[in-house]
Order: C-alpha cells, then sequence, then structure tokens
C-alpha cells in the first residue's frame, strides 16, 4: 500500500452513533416494517461479531455475516427497489449489489457448514484479518442500507 501513500496501518471511523435510530415510517416502495426489523437485527448481529472479535474467535465473526438477515433472498426485492428510488439507480444495476450481498453469504457460508453435500468440508482458517474484513463490510452495508432509507423517508416527505 505504500505505493498508494498509506503507512502500515490504517485506521477508518465509522460513526456508530449514526446506527442508534433507525427511520420508522411507512413506504408504498419497500417493505418499511420489515426493513426496519432487519436492520435492528443487523445491529444486533454487529454487537455479536463486535464480541467475538474482542474474544479472538475470529470463524464466529465471519460466521455471523451469514446470519444477518439483511443479506437474505426475501430482501432482495426490497433492496433493489430502495436504491433505485434513492440513487434513480436502473433495477438492472441495483441487481448487482444483492448478487455481492448472495455472494457474502456464501463466503460466510463456509465455517458455518461442516458437512455440504454429504460431503465433509474442509477446515476454514479464520484469520484476524478476515475477521476484520467481515466486520467492516456488514458495518458498511448496514450503514448504507440506514442512510439510503432515510434518504427515501425524506423524500417522501417532501412529496
Amino acid at each position: 500500500m505504500k505505493s498508494l501513500g498509506f503507512g502500515k496501518f490504517m485506521v477508518f471511523e465509522f460513526d456508530e452513533s449514526s446506527n442508534d435510530e433507525t427511520p420508522n415510517f411507512t413506504s408504498p416502495v419497500i417493505n418499511t416494517p420489515r426493513f426496519v426489523e432487519r436492520l435492528e437485527r443487523a445491529k444486533a448481529g454487529l454487537k455479536r461479531m463486535k464480541d467475538f472479535m474482542r474474544r479472538g474467535q475470529w470463524d464466529q465473526v465471519v460466521e455471523q455475516l451469514r446470519d444477518v438477515d439483511l443479506i437474505k433472498s426475501d430482501m432482495k426485492e426490497d433492496v433493489k427497489e430502495l436504491f433505485s428510488v434513492t440513487m434513480d439507480l436502473p433495477k438492472d444495476r441495483s441487481q448487482a449489489l444483492t448478487t455481492a450481498l448472495d455472494n457474502l453469504y456464501s463466503f460466510s457460508s463456509q465455517p458455518h457448514h461442516a458437512v455440504r453435500k454429504g460431503e465433509i468440508n474442509p477446515i476454514i482458517r479464520v484469520n484476524k484479518e478476515d475477521a476484520d474484513f467481515a466486520f467492516m463490510v456488514m458495518f458498511a452495508i448496514t450503514q448504507l442500507l440506514e442512510k439510503k432509507l432515510q434518504v427515501l423517508k425524506r423524500s417522501q416527505v417532501s412529496f
């Protein structure tokens, strides 16, 4: 990373206080009660991930990513619609985001399953960097979707 002008370590600061209150409202665009519920569950999952990180249980951090409901299939249409409405993004482009979320789910499933299709999965060695990656990605996704929800709420108020 020295070629990019970065040192040995890079510190990012996330404003966790912005994740204290999820906007609660009704929208004709997405299923907001379910979306709000899932955001709250994602925040609880992030807290568990943080606890596992403090204990050095890296595999549990990555596995927890799989259990966060924001990346489950019944949220795909809401996520696509949210990006389409808040960014004027064509739905086929927002499909790329839901595909990325599916891939995250697949990535984090490996440590979760000891057996797959009748065969024993190899034990995956998860290290601190893997856990940091899983946490940062989940935090960023949760924060981004919450901000998009706030944008949607503001746009409905302005009409």
